[in-house]
């Protein structure tokens, strides 16, 4: 059977650029925002790491920010300074060690794109 222009349906070709534009910009979007991401997850590793080594030492606040700087530096992690590490008393005993950072990421313009993490671990006083 042949069907006519009235019976037919799809996308239209200008339906398909609005469509890609929008996959597009999404694809954009996760090339500025996805490292962060993995950096974040390095930041993680890091401290799981830093909790594994952690043989019931007595440490001082500034040697775990210290240790933690150097496992950061080892994975190239450059955006954690000193002063997004905090370091507490947990309430089970041991150390309660908390890194809270902000990333911006400029998106295009004026627009950026703020991501926040954070993230904790407890060193275990054995």
């Amino acid at each position: 059977m042949h069907k006519t222009q009235s019976q037919q349906g799809g996308m239209t070709f200008i339906g398909f650029l609005f469509v890609l534009a929008f996959l597009l910009i999404l694809v954009y979007l996760g090339f500025k925002v996805v490292p962060h991401y993995i950096n974040h997850y390095s930041v993680r590793t890091s401290m799981a790491s830093l909790a594994e080594d952690h043989q019931g030492e007595a440490m001082t606040v500034l040697m775990v920010r210290q240790r933690l700087l150097q496992k950061l530096d080892i994975n190239f992690i450059s955006s954690i300074r000193s002063e997004h590490i905090k370091v507490s008393r947990a309430p089970g005993g041991g150390l309660l060690v908390t890194v809270e950072y902000q990333v911006r990421e400029s998106v295009v313009g004026n627009l950026d794109a703020c991501m926040r993490f954070k993230h904790s671990v407890t060193l275990n006083s054995r």
